[in-house]
């Protein structure tokens, strides 16, 4: 029997599949949003292929009854439906598709049962979502008034749709309220927004006699890491992590390589490969000869880790770790077996070392890249910058080179580099990173050839086995065929701190891939390939042009009418995008007055040609031509742009910094490494600050950090903790600027959390900004959402145009 139990098991899930149902009970409280066939809608209607995943669940109840609920499919083998669907039931059957399309699937077992929020996850044999798709858990706050529907089926199987209707609110126990017609059959199932599609809750039954009421699914996610995690992290199939040290001085930057190298040796997840050493001083000038370790002092970790790893040059003395080691995580676990210690953990010691000329030895295989990077630093009065920069050692001397360099990363504020000033000042740092280290342990990378090195200690009972690993599927990573990964680990020493724990450990020095959406996703009035409705000429962009000055309240309605200030004090801006088209001809007046800077490896790129006919830059494309893909191009072409006396963003008087960063696809989602991003973001703001630094950055698209897994059955998804943007922005070269930001969730997944980077992030330097379109309601910060941190009422914009 399913009985009600509570239920929370973590499991990795590529995709997902959701089934919604409602028991008899359920009552129809509004003509307008009478429930109608799903099949009489036209073939083309979106909503049909929403409704695709969506089917019957029949419960087979004691006493011989049958109760039918709604279902829709969200992973491979998964269903959600309500709670109350599953209970007491002898047996779970799903139903999807019509007449001789249809399949049935039985319920195998309950994944999670949640009376409280009235929800199930149930596991079903077979993979429904291959015939049938599966439900995208796209979730969001719901919006007092925004319209409405439900996907539902019936006790005869038949997919129905209420619409028409809207949500109400929400009561007490912070539930839906709704006015859509519900019917027998209807619990489970979802309540979708009609503006985006966005899951808005999972229906439970009637509230009263005049509305109906839904678990609101965004709580739902908040309260299971299952859905959560399936909602809005997709992970990916081998652990990969970029690393970067955090701290500044060289105490710092030692402590962070050593936490490093000593949570993934711990764990079993430290690559190794074999490096040729001509003549051997001592292992930490063969950790820094070949690049492998910065700051100071060497620990006496690395020396223990790597005096383990070569036992056939070095031995060392092992005593057994005390408890309060054991928990700070200051130990040294055992890779082959000890017969003086079973605890197979020691505490840490000095190797010695015996090294013949020209020998390999074993050492971590981690490339790493050094780079300038800033860091706000409290000074206190009485100190000299000089010997603070001297400390941090990004400048080799304090030249007038590096003291300008402050200078202009300090907005030209000169009294900070005094003596007797207090107070915050921007200084450089030195940082290093590397990228796509494949963390996998030697289990998870499957087999490979194996090598034994023989211990010259008598102590230990057998040899080192290393294991080769393979390059993870589908990703270039750092890895190769030449890596290597402890094998044989005693069984005393078994106890892991798993990949979550190593995550842990490594803090904000861990980063990962991050999805990345612009957010613009237009739905055009017309297809673009009409000769006159969807083009117009500009003799009519005039009112147009009016319309959008007077939104946006630009108090400059030509271009004679900017003071001298801003004409001569020109602005330094910057963009990043996923795609920027520089050759533009909106942007033709930076490039000939030399004020277009191109960050990184962005290029000037030109836009798609205009239909037959049609002279660039004279007409406005149709709606219906404009790549959503080009955000970064209008974005860009607001701020600064300029089309001869016709047009012209906020300030195109202003110095643009563009940079296009480089994006992955997997499937249907483009990533893109968070360390990538904030390195972008610090070299543009970096090469400004000669000049004075920047003073806006807009960044027109949104983050999401995502989740990452071990290889094969049962492992659950982590993600790592650091975000390297998010610290160039808070406390590193961007901590003079003040960033624009995307704060829409324009057809992205949404919870509580903050998933929305860095809309989400509430900084005093970060503004968050939300457009409407005309479909919704007067602005309010119930319609943004309390996550949504600094977000104004922006203008209610018509169908978007651009020129081309």
């Amino acid at each position: 029997m399913f009985r009600a139990i509570q239920i929370s098991i973590r499991i990795p899930l590529v995709a997902f599949a959701v089934l919604i149902a409602e028991t008899g009970h359920a009552q129809s409280v509004s003509q307008a949003g009478a429930m109608r066939p799903v099949a009489g809608l036209a073939t083309n209607d979106p909503i049909r292929q929403v409704a695709q995943p969506v089917g019957l669940l029949r419960a087979e109840l004691p006493g011989g009854s049958i109760r039918a609920c709604t279902a829709a499919i969200i992973s491979d083998g998964y269903i959600l439906t309500a709670a109350h669907c599953a209970v007491d039931a002898l047996s779970l059957t799903t139903i999807f598709g019509h007449g001789q399309e249809s399949a049935k699937f039985a319920v195998t077992r309950p994944i999670e049962i949640n009376k409280d929020r009235d929800y199930a996850v149930l596991e079903v044999e077979g993979t429904p979502s291959r015939q049938f798709n599966a439900a995208k858990l796209l979730l969001r706050i719901p919006v007092k008034g925004e319209s409405a529907f439900i996907l539902a089926v019936n006790t005869d199987g038949e997919q129905t749709i209420s619409r028409n209707c809207s949500v109400l609110g929400t009561n007490d126990r912070g539930l839906v309220l709704h006015d859509c017609d519900t019917t027998a059959g209807s619990s489970g199932a979802l309540l979708f927004s009609a503006n985006d599609l966005a899951i808005l809750g999972l229906h439970m039954g009637p509230a009263d006699t005049r509305s109906n009421q839904a678990s609101a699914m965004y709580s739902i996610a908040l309260e299971s890491d299952l859905i959560r995690n399936i909602a809005t992290i997709r992970p990916s199939t081998t652990p990969i992590i970029d690393f970067r040290t955090v701290g500044g001085k060289p105490g710092e930057i030692a402590s962070d390589f050593k936490r490093l190298y000593l949570s993934l040796y711990n764990d079993g997840r430290l690559p190794l490969k074999p490096y040729q050493v001509g003549s051997f001083t001592s292992i930490e000038d063969a950790f820094r000869s070949n690049q492998l370790f910065y700051g100071s002092p060497f620990p006496l970790e690395l020396d223990s880790i790597a005096c383990d790893v070569n036992p056939n040059v070095c031995t060392r003395e092992r005593v057994a770790a005390t408890l309060e080691e054991l928990k700070s995580g200051v130990y040294i676990r055992d890779v082959i077996p000890d017969t003086g210690r079973p605890s197979g953990m020691s505490k840490p010691s000095g190797g010695k070392w015996s090294v013949a000329p020209s020998t390999s030895l074993w050492l971590p295989s981690i490339r790493f890249e050094q780079q300038r990077g800033w860091v706000v630093y409290r000074k206190r009065a009485g100190q000299e910058i000089s010997e603070i920069v001297r400390e941090f050692g990004a400048c080799d001397q304090f030249d007038d080179q590096c003291k300008n360099l402050i200078l202009g990363m300090n907005r030209n504020q000169a009294e900070r580099l005094n003596r007797d000033y207090t107070g915050t000042v921007l200084l450089p740092k030195v940082s290093f990173s590397a990228r796509d280290i494949d963390i996998s342990t030697a289990s998870e990378k499957g087999a490979g050839p194996t090598k034994e090195i023989k211990p010259v200690s008598s102590e230990q009972t057998g040899p080192l086995i290393l294991r080769a690993s393979e390059a993870a599927p589908g990703k270039t990573s750092q890895s190769s065929d030449s890596d290597y990964r402890v094998l044989q680990v005693p069984a005393e020493a078994s106890i892991s701190t798993g990949l979550d724990g190593v995550l842990k450990s490594l803090g904000s020095t861990a980063s990962g891939s991050a999805r990345i959406e612009q957010n613009s996703r237009w739905q055009p009035r017309c297809n673009g390939n009409e000769a006159g409705p969807c083009e117009l000429d500009p003799i009519d962009f005039s009112e147009l042009q009016k319309r959008f000055l007077d939104g946006v309240n630009f108090p400059y309605r030509t271009l004679v009418d900017f003071p001298p200030a801003v004409k001569t004090q020109a602005k330094r801006l910057g963009v990043i995008d996923t795609r920027l088209e520089l050759g533009h001809c909106a942007f033709d007046h930076l490039r000939t007055a030399n004020r277009l800077k191109l960050i990184g490896t962005t290029i000037i790129s030109n836009p798609a040609p205009m239909s037959a006919g049609h002279v660039p830059c004279k007409w406005i494309m149709p709606n219906g031509k404009i790549d959503p893909g080009v955000h970064g191009t209008h974005v860009a072409g607001l701020m600064v742009g300029k089309i001869s006396d016709q047009s012209w963003g906020l300030n195109p008087f202003a110095t643009l910094s563009a940079g296009q960063i480089e994006t992955t696809t997997i499937g249907q989602q483009v990533k893109v490494s968070s360390l990538e991003l904030a390195k972008l973001l610090g070299n543009m703001l970096d090469e400004a600050g000669s000049a004075g630094g920047l003073d806006v950055v807009n960044l027109s698209m949104f983050y999401q950090k995502e989740s990452i897994t071990p290889v094969g059955p049962g492992g659950a998804g982590s993600r790592p903790r650091g975000d390297p943007v998010l610290d160039v922005i808070q406390s590193g070269a961007g901590y003079w600027t003040l960033f624009v930001v995307a704060a829409g969730n324009d057809g992205e997944d949404f919870t509580a959390i903050c998933d929305m980077r860095p809309a989400c992030l509430d900084l005093a330097n970060v503004i968050s900004v939300a457009a409407l379109d005309a479909r919704l309601p007067d602005c309010s910060q119930e319609m943004l959402g309390e996550a949504i941190m600094g977000a104004g009422c922006m203008l209610r914009c018509p169908e978007p145009i651009s020129w081309a």
